[in-house]
């Protein structure tokens, strides 16, 4: 697993699905089948932007604002709070993403695009935060950053499960 993929899954253990699902008013199942889609999603439309020269630097400068610190944060500031300055991050780093977005992990967790798109916006910092760290950790240039969210995406994408690949083909596939 990567260094990104895993940083992710120790803030997204059984106690946060659990905060997550409360906060949306979904069962922790269905919470944990949208994060299995938002991941992905979120890794791949980063990807997508990193492609150009001008968006890998974009997010280059992104990830430099972002060391990973929200990661330590207790799971009662961040899961229980809300949402806005993921939305924020989404509108600003991806913009016009997140309805549509929304829309496609509504579709595959079998969820409303309201609560989908309250998810996106929760992980969309918890992902930043974890390319951040390793950011960071390993001081990337623009053209790394790109090769790094692709890297994270394919593995994202291996990772989630088979009816949420299905749901999302054109969103989860190969970039």
């Amino acid at each position: 697993m990567s260094a990104v993929l895993d940083l992710l899954h120790s803030q997204l253990g059984p106690q946060n699905i659990e905060a997550i699902s409360h906060q949306l008013g979904l069962e922790p199942k269905s919470a944990r089948k949208a994060v299995g889609a938002a991941i992905p999603f979120l890794t791949g439309e980063l990807a997508r932007k990193a492609g150009s020269p001008q968006g890998a630097a974009a997010l280059q400068r992104a990830l430099a604002q972002h060391d990973g610190g929200l990661l330590e944060q207790s799971r009662d500031d961040f899961f229980e709070g809300d949402a806005r300055l993921g939305a924020k991050l989404l509108d600003h780093i991806l913009p016009g993403v997140l309805s549509i977005a929304a829309a496609g992990v509504a579709r595959s967790a079998d969820i409303d695009t309201t609560s989908a798109g309250h998810l996106l916006s929760l992980l969309a910092p918890l992902v930043l935060g974890a390319l951040g760290r390793l950011h960071h950790v390993e001081v990337l240039e623009p053209g790394d950053v790109a090769g790094l969210v692709l890297a994270e995406h394919d593995e994202a994408r291996e990772e989630a499960p088979p009816e949420v690949r299905n749901a999302l083909p054109g969103m989860l596939g190969p970039l």
